[in-house]
């Protein structure tokens, strides 16, 4: 139940792979989920940017293993900008 509530009240939920989004949809269909490839092409996010819904203010939540490789230090000083 919580991991449901998470999930639906993200912004957006980004996955890395097709079968990754069909099995949270299949878990949360409500959820703004989109699949982006480790390889991330900018160009869709700069034609389509993630808004954030409700008060204005984006939330991002990272599920996964929290190690310096990940980028999520680097993605939190990104958001300040």
């Amino acid at each position: 139940a919580l991991l449901r509530r998470v999930l639906q009240s993200a912004d957006a939920v980004v996955l890395l792979a097709e079968l990754e989004l069909r099995a949270y949809r299949a878990f949360v269909p409500d959820a703004r989920l989109m699949v982006i490839a480790n390889a991330i092409e900018t160009r869709e996010l700069a034609r389509d940017p993630i808004r954030p819904r409700g008060d204005g203010e984006l939330r991002l939540v990272y599920v996964g293993r929290l190690v310096e490789t990940k980028g999520i230090a680097d993605t939190i000083e990104c958001m300040g900008r």
